[in-house]
């Protein structure tokens, strides 16, 4: 049975042979079932606060950063925020690259064959003589690195071609092929394209129908900002060291974050560069 707030209660009641409650009397406690409610309720909360390391207490989660912005909330229903455990990484582009369980978000172009989810290994996006693209949001003159990596289910030494432009199947930033030769490897491509405008359309193309080319994932993000762990400066500590440059107007003042603190009411969490408050992604 599973261990529940009434459980507990009337564990302790048991010991002190007093009268045990129900799912429907335990609204109405009274006495001592009301005060023994509220000590194992306060122990709790001890035990949370105090041993924040508990794995059944831990959760992590990500916050997309925006430019110019360096206050971010907490989750609604965060008690302790590990300080030594942010960091910071490039923002992957593309919905659903993965293909964990479906191809949603990707529209299909289907040829003689045909473009579908398949459930081997972790998910993938099988095409055969198909094509699949999707449309992601960039900055013209910014450069992005782009990962593929696709098995061959025939290893007939078939090729994918990895297109991206400013419509489906353009080729005006990236026109190149993946050739796979060992089906249970498959092959990764590692690239860079720069995007000439604000929308980028990637697509995956399978041109034959002699063996079906599956996707295992699609990864893109910006290639200039590198996978860091943020360093926690208490609050006093950055008055003394960066608010005075934060405080100067300086249009220069944006740069990728190194640092972060928390507000005094603990409310809000704030990135800083290293004498420049910003971020960027």
């Amino acid at each position: 049975m599973a261990t529940t707030y009434l459980t507990l209660t009337n564990s302790v009641l048991r010991e002190l042979n007093e009268t045990e409650l129900t799912s429907s009397t335990f609204s109405s406690s009274r006495g001592i079932q009301t005060a023994i409610k509220d000590f194992i309720n306060k122990g709790i909360h001890d035990i949370y606060n105090e041993t924040g390391e508990i794995p059944l207490l831990y959760s992590r989660t990500t916050q997309d950063l925006t430019i110019g912005d360096n206050e971010y909330d907490f989750p609604a229903d965060f008690r302790k925020a590990d300080m030594d455990s942010f960091s910071m990484a490039p923002r992957q582009l593309v919905t659903n690259g993965e293909f964990t369980s479906n191809i949603n978000s990707w529209t299909t172009i289907t040829g003689a064959g045909s473009a579908a989810y398949t459930s081997t290994g972790n998910g993938r996006l099988r095409l055969n003589d198909s094509a699949a693209h999707q449309s992601i949001d960039t900055t013209v003159n910014k450069t992005y690195k782009i990962q593929v990596r696709v098995l061959d289910t025939n290893s007939v030494g078939a090729a994918l071609k990895v297109q991206v432009g400013t419509a489906a199947e353009g080729t005006q930033n990236l026109n190149t092929t993946l050739t796979v030769t060992n089906f249970r490897e498959g092959a990764i491509l590692n690239t860079t394209f720069t995007a000439t405008a604000q929308t980028s359309f990637i697509t995956l193309n399978n041109t034959v129908t002699t063996t079906n080319l599956d996707v295992d994932y699609v990864r893109i993000s910006r290639s200039d900002i590198a996978t860091r762990k943020l360093v926690y400066v208490t609050y006093d500590s950055y008055l003394q060291t960066n608010k005075p440059t934060d405080d100067t107007n300086n249009s220069g003042g944006y740069s990728i974050p190194l640092r972060v603190y928390i507000l005094p009411d603990h409310s809000a969490l704030v990135l800083v560069q290293d004498r420049i408050q910003m971020n960027i992604l």
